[in-house]
């Protein structure tokens, strides 16, 4: 999303709007600086070196918690990158 959209969408929006960014976001080869609004998606490590994706309940409760104000930039594990859900 630009950030000319992203403007658009705040200058609408009575409120806290909360973007959330998959983990693409947090791959190393990306150095952007996020914002305090921002969510990061990352992912449940598991036993045996698995892992999975969270789940729409916890995506959402994570989001609440960022549009509260509370510190949390992002949900779950982004490192190491190669132990991401296939």
């Amino acid at each position: 999303m630009s950030a000319d959209t992203l403007a658009l969408i705040r200058d609408h929006v009575d409120g806290t709007v909360v973007v959330l960014r998959t983990s693409k976001a947090a791959a190393p080869e990306n150095t952007r600086d996020h914002n305090d609004d921002e969510l990061i998606l990352g992912w449940v490590e598991l036993p045996h070196g698995t892992s999975r994706w969270h789940t729409p309940a916890e995506v959402s409760a994570a989001a609440l918690r960022v549009a509260r104000g509370e510190p949390l930039s992002v949900l779950g594990s982004v490192r190491p990158w190669e132990g991401r859900p296939a």
